[in-house]
């Protein structure tokens, strides 16, 4: 009996110690694991594309103040000052934020989460610091474990090989500048022209003074180039002492219309040829002359200088109505003569005869134009 209790006890010391020194070492080991995972993060150092460094790093410091944040370039002792740190990289592509989160000893940590642009830094320190205190709390398994921690700089995917040789890249060439739309050119217009004008006699010879008044019609040509060629005709009539004088003037010349949006200063320049007659009672007299002939009419020649600012307004495509001023200096004297014709009226008594008035020399004319312009054709 003695021989089988003493084996059967050292059977049992055996075992005991065995297992007593079988499960030592696995007790330290996962209490020193439970010690490495309840360990505070103490730094976390930062690496973002396309999203501001420098913001996120101020939007984690307020959310974790706690930690040391830093961000490229990095301090190169991290594993000599840190018992446990972080690497973060933040990137964004398009709508969505992607979050890694390695630390020094092999867990890794994923988040994809959407992001606004403006919003990315805030909403990335938000998730970081949140990762992060639910690492330090163990209530955060790692999605990957063994995993190195990722350099300071992403090497470039499409960089090549330095083996290759590179190629010097040709310089872009300078974008040509875009031309310059030529400004469109106004078409030709084809303008009627209606007048009504008073006019005065200045300087010599007596008498001066007022010299009846009347009106006119014209066609006016305006050219692309804003020059103008017109043709006139005007009936002008005068009534004094008893003689009625009808002058009937007409007058080809050419000029320039400037333009500035609807405001137009028209300016011509024409010559004349001014045939009149006179009439008592309705009876055509007959014109003496300083040669002691008599002939049914006179004829004046001469010219004028007409200015017209006026406004013109649109009415249509093609059709624009011209209203303004008209003012206008005229000289002009006898065909035959060379002179300035005075009309002289007898003396009942049989005296000197009386001057009535007179016709040509210098006339000045003012009165109201008004223009009906229609736009030509362009040539193609």
């Amino acid at each position: 009996m003695a021989g089988p209790a003493l084996v059967l006890c050292s059977f049992l010391i055996s075992g005991g110690l065995a297992l007593a020194v079988a499960s030592a070492p696995g007790s330290a080991s996962a209490e020193a694991a439970e010690q490495v995972r309840g360990q505070p993060v103490e730094a976390v150092l930062l690496r973002g594309r396309d999203v501001d460094d420098a913001t996120l790093l101020d939007a984690l410091q307020l959310r974790s103040p706690q930690r040391e944040l830093s961000i490229p370039p990095w301090p190169s002792d991290a594993r000599e000052r840190y018992d446990l740190f972080a690497v973060a990289t933040i990137e964004r592509a398009g709508e969505s934020l992607t979050i890694t989160v390695v630390l020094s000893d092999g867990r890794a940590y994923y988040r994809t989460l959407p992001s606004s642009p403006t919003g990315a830094p805030r909403e990335a320190a938000s998730t970081i610091a949140n990762m992060l205190a639910a690492i330090e709390e163990d209530e955060l398994p790692p999605d990957e474990e063994d995993v190195p921690l990722p350099p300071e700089q992403e090497p470039d995917p499409e960089a090549e090989p330095e083996s290759k040789p590179k190629t010097e890249p040709k310089p872009n060439p300078k974008p040509q500048p875009e031309p310059k739309p030529e400004p469109e050119t106004p078409p030709a217009e084809l303008e009627g022209v209606l007048a009504g004008t008073i006019g005065i006699a200045v300087g010599p010879p007596d008498p001066a003074g007022f010299v009846g008044g009347g009106g006119g019609l014209g066609l006016e040509l305006r050219l692309p180039a804003a020059a103008v060629i017109s043709l006139a005709v005007r009936s002008h009539w005068h009534r004094a002492d008893g003689l009625t004088v009808g002058r009937t003037r007409i007058s080809v010349g050419g000029g320039y219309a400037w333009r500035r949006g609807r405001f137009e200063l028209r300016s011509v320049v024409g010559l004349d040829v001014e045939p009149w007659t006179v009439r008592r009672e309705g009876v055509r007299q007959p014109v003496a002359y300083p040669d002691g002939q008599e002939r049914e009419f006179g004829v004046q020649l001469g010219g004028h200088l007409r200015l017209v600012p006026s406004l013109r307004v649109p009415l249509g495509e093609t059709v624009a109505l011209r209203v303004g001023p008209r003012v206008e200096l005229s000289g002009s004297a006898l065909a035959q003569d060379a002179g300035v014709a005075r009309l002289l009226v007898p003396d009942p008594t049989g005296g000197t005869p009386s001057v009535a008035t007179r016709v040509g020399g210098l006339e000045l004319m003012a009165g109201l134009e008004l223009g009906v312009a229609w736009a030509l054709p362009r040539r193609r």
